[in-house]
């Protein structure tokens, strides 16, 4: 799993529970601060793009549009108002979807603050989410996975499919029941 810290990416130094996880997984996760490189991409099966702060170079675009056709995978992090550099790669690589710049919200359901989410709706019918044990399928009181988001924008999935999504109360300027991650198969490599 490769980290692209290249582009004014805020947040990085949040990553610790990320790194703990891939580790006891068994995965390698490098934060990347020098220039992406083919190389450095061809021993990766993630790359994570999150929030960039600065432009995406067109040989940054170019390097990710051979990642994917090679068969990588990227998952893009957006946060509220400062997803054109994403978008902007989304439509680079030929994708359909896009992110949102809003803050998904919900005043009633939510883990503190209306920022603060834990979202269980779970898509289960995809290869990312099979074997999920989400709410709809344990019985009262028994335990099962949630999403948990804070300052998320939502995504409109295009013609991906939705993975986890808001509840009713849940809002975004997309409207209710916002999707909060989303996947889509793009030449070859798959985008969430």
């Amino acid at each position: 799993i490769l980290i692209d810290a290249t582009h004014g990416n805020p947040g990085l130094d949040q990553l610790k529970q990320l790194t703990d996880m891939a580790s006891a997984a068994g995965l390698v996760l490098h934060v990347e601060t020098a220039a992406i490189t083919e190389e450095m991409l061809s021993g990766c099966d993630l790359l994570i793009l999150s929030a960039p702060t600065a432009p995406l170079e067109e040989e940054f675009l170019s390097l990710t549009a051979g990642f994917i056709r090679n068969g990588g995978n990227i998952l893009l992090c957006g946060t509220e108002g400062g997803n054109e550099e994403l978008n902007r790669l989304l439509t680079f690589l030929g994708a359909t979807m896009t992110l949102e710049t809003d803050t998904v919200r919900d005043d009633f359901v939510n883990c503190g603050t209306p920022e603060q989410l834990s979202l269980t709706d779970i898509r289960p019918d995809t290869p990312w989410t099979k074997g999920i044990s989400i709410a709809a399928q344990v019985a009262e009181g028994e335990l099962h996975q949630a999403f948990l988001v804070e300052n998320a924008c939502g995504v409109d999935p295009g013609s991906g499919s939705w993975l986890v999504r808001g509840y009713e109360t849940t809002e975004s300027a997309g409207g209710m029941s916002p999707v909060l991650l989303a996947w889509e198969q793009v030449n070859g490599g798959d985008l969430f």
